[in-house]
C-alpha cells in the first residue's frame, strides 16, 4: 500500500525517531479531539543554501528569518507543509486556552484567515443585497407599468431580463 511505500522512503533517508513522530502526528490528525490545538512553529535553521521549495515553504508558512515563531492551526494542510521543512523548524502544539500568551505577530496567520473569511462574508452580504435591491427595483417597474396600462411592455421586459439570467449562469 501507499503507506508501506511511505515507511520504506522514511526509513530510508532518515531515523527512525523521525518516523515515530510522523506516524504519531499522522494519528493526531485522525483524531477529532485534537484538532482545536494550535501549532508553534518555529524556524530553527538558516534558508541559505536551501532548495526553492523548502524556501517557499517557509514562505508559506510565513517564516522568514531563523528564530521567528509563527501560530497555525493544526491541519492536515500544515504538517504537510511542516513534514517538507521538518528539518529545519521545531514544531509544539498549544492549545486554544494558551494563544492569549502569544503577541499578534505570531499569530499573523490565524488573523490573516480571519481577515479573509471576514471578507468573503462581506462579499457575500454584498451581493445578496444586490440582489434584493434589484427584485425590489423590477417589482416596482412590474407595478408602475401596470398601473401605466402597459402591462406588455412590462411582460417583455422581464422576459428579457431572464433571458440574459440564463445566459449569466451558463
Amino acid at each position: 500500500s501507499s503507506m508501506q511505500y511511505r515507511f520504506q522512503c522514511f526509513a530510508f533517508n532518515l531515523s527512525f525517531g523521525y518516523l515515530k513522530f510522523v506516524f504519531r502526528e499522522m494519528k493526531v490528525l485522525k483524531n477529532p479531539e485534537l484538532r482545536g490545538s494550535y501549532l508553534l512553529v518555529k524556524l530553527t535553521r538558516s534558508l541559505i543554501r536551501e532548495r526553492p521549495e523548502h524556501r517557499a515553504t517557509c514562505e508559506i508558512l510565513m517564516l522568514t528569518r531563523t528564530g521567528r515563531t509563527r501560530i497555525h492551526p493544526d491541519g492536515p494542510v500544515v504538517w504537510g507543509w511542516i513534514r517538507k521543512v521538518m528539518h529545519m523548524v521545531r514544531v509544539e502544539r498549544i492549545a486554544e486556552s494558551e494563544l492569549y500568551m502569544f503577541t499578534d505577530k505570531q499569530k499573523l496567520p490565524l488573523l490573516s484567515r480571519e481577515r479573509k473569511a471576514y471578507q468573503a462574508a462581506k462579499k457575500e452580504r454584498i451581493q445578496a443585497e444586490k440582489t434584493e435591491l434589484e427584485k425590489q427595483s423590477r417589482i416596482k417597474f412590474y407595478e408602475r407599468m401596470e398601473s401605466l396600462g402597459l402591462k406588455e411592455i412590462a411582460e417583455e421586459t422581464e422576459q428579457k431580463y431572464k433571458e440574459q439570467m440564463k445566459e449569466k449562469k451558463f
